[in-house]
């Protein structure tokens, strides 16, 4: 662990980069007894177990802006999937898959007509 003058503190890094930087996989939750417990707030300090958290008021982004799960006050939840900001000319598009007893199924939409669930796996 380094802990530089500037107040950055590395875990298996020698070049902290931020206020804390972890240089390999990070586990939040774990207790002194060895079992699990605890969430991960981004701008919220306090959590639930096993959940992601934000203080944002326009939700959580993951994998650079493609992913983004959203909520409002009227209790309306939005799960957007943008794949066309990585760059254009890749025929990108939006899948969801479904995983159940009864089989896999996936929606899907394009510009060009109307959602379609059908199915199979996403491609």
């Amino acid at each position: 662990m380094v802990v530089q003058t500037t107040g950055l503190v590395g875990i298996s890094t020698s070049t902290p980069a931020q206020q804390l930087s972890v240089g390999g996989s990070l586990f939040v939750g774990a207790t002194s007894n060895g079992g699990t417990n605890g969430g991960l707030g981004v701008g919220e300090a306090t959590t639930t177990a096993g959940v992601i958290q934000t203080a944002s008021t326009s939700g959580l982004t993951l994998i650079q802006s493609d992913v983004h799960i959203t909520g409002n006050s009227n209790g309306t939840s939005t799960l957007e999937l943008n794949p066309g900001n990585r760059g254009s000319g890749y025929g990108r598009h939006g899948c969801i898959q479904f995983v159940s007893n009864e089989g896999t199924f996936y929606l899907f939409a394009t510009t060009t007509g109307p959602a379609i669930f059908i199915s199979g796996t996403c491609e």
